[in-house]
């Protein structure tokens, strides 16, 4: 991907993955709703047992015999492919949407979800024709 991106902070800007059509605030709550589910079913289809049933709680330390070692952050990450239309924007914008999801397992740091967008065109490119075709008219 491409240095330059686009973070994804206005609720209302849309994104389209595949056919299905998302504001960035809707998209949110799909994602963490479908992380969260997917979570308490694999407790309960695997009948594990956990303090508070968090993702932190399973990886908050891992054993090396009589040592332990305590994770700070876990993160996941996807790439998918995906079009943007920015409120105010000039149309569908074609790119790719990077999800990242931040657990703080040992901390009282808030989870965190980042979406950022990284269109397949660089964003001052995208912006200079756009520029040359208002000049044109």
């Amino acid at each position: 991907m491409k240095n330059q991106f686009i973070p994804l902070d206005c609720g209302e800007d849309v994104v389209l993955l595949d056919k299905d059509t998302f504001t960035v605030t809707r998209l949110r709550e799909v994602i963490l709703r479908q992380i969260i589910s997917k979570w308490r079913q694999e407790i309960c289809v695997n009948k594990t047992s956990f303090t508070n049933g968090s993702v932190g709680s399973l990886f908050h330390s891992i054993s090396t015999g009589d040592s332990l070692i305590p994770f700070n952050e876990i993160r996941l990450n996807a790439v998918k492919e995906c079009q943007l239309l920015k409120v105010g924007g000039k149309g569908w914008q074609k790119g790719k949407l990077n999800i990242r999801l931040f657990i703080y397992p040992n901390s009282d740091k808030i989870n965190h979800l980042n979406l950022e967008f990284y269109p397949d065109k660089s964003i001052e490119t995208v912006s200079h024709k756009d520029d040359t075709h208002q000049n044109i008219r």
